[in-house]
């Protein structure tokens, strides 16, 4: 029954029966970021940048009924576990599933557990990044997360280990945002 409230993306994407109930929010979240990432409005002028309205997100759930399945399946695993927000690793996972699938679930699971990681690999790399983020209370942007995320993909799809992963220090742009590969 309605309670006078307005009713999220997550709501609308159950009671569409286009998800269950259990992390709607995620999904919807992950989708947004996801839908921006695609679309690179993360660059311009954010106080007019056009946002994702909850129509978008159901319509583009709608027709994209393969992408919902994975993000069903990643929204059931350990994103909690990852030290940023689970609407951006969602996001990001989503597009290294398409990219290579089986490759994709061997780097979240090192990215979840961090077991068996060796010094010098690109997902610790990522994980200490996101540990220092998370403990110093930076803020930081979903560009420049999701920046972070595909260089340690990158990495670790070329070359398996890597000692770091440089981002410039001003963050990055339009020109130097990395092109999951």
């Amino acid at each position: 029954m309605d309670q006078g409230t307005t009713r999220t993306a997550g709501d609308q994407l159950v009671l569409e029966g286009l998800l269950g109930s259990t992390d709607s929010r995620i999904v919807a979240g992950g989708i947004r970021v996801y839908l921006e990432w695609q679309r690179m409005a993360f660059f311009g002028d954010q106080k007019v940048a056009s946002k994702i309205s909850n129509p978008e997100v159901v319509a583009w759930a709608a027709e994209h009924p393969v992408e919902m399945a994975i993000l069903q399946d990643l929204a059931s695993q350990r994103l909690r576990r990852v030290k940023c927000r689970p609407s951006v690793t969602l996001a990001v996972l989503l597009q290294f599933r398409l990219i290579d699938g089986e490759a994709a679930r061997e780097f979240s699971e090192g990215l979840y557990s961090g077991a068996g990681l060796q010094s010098g690999n690109p997902i610790l790399a990522l994980r200490d990044r996101l540990d220092r983020i998370r403990e110093g209370k930076v803020n930081v942007s979903d560009r420049d997360l999701i920046g972070y995320f595909v260089m340690a993909w990158n990495h670790w799809r070329r070359v398996g280990t890597r000692p770091s992963c440089r981002c410039q220090r001003r963050g990055l742009d339009a020109r130097v945002l990395p092109e999951a590969v």
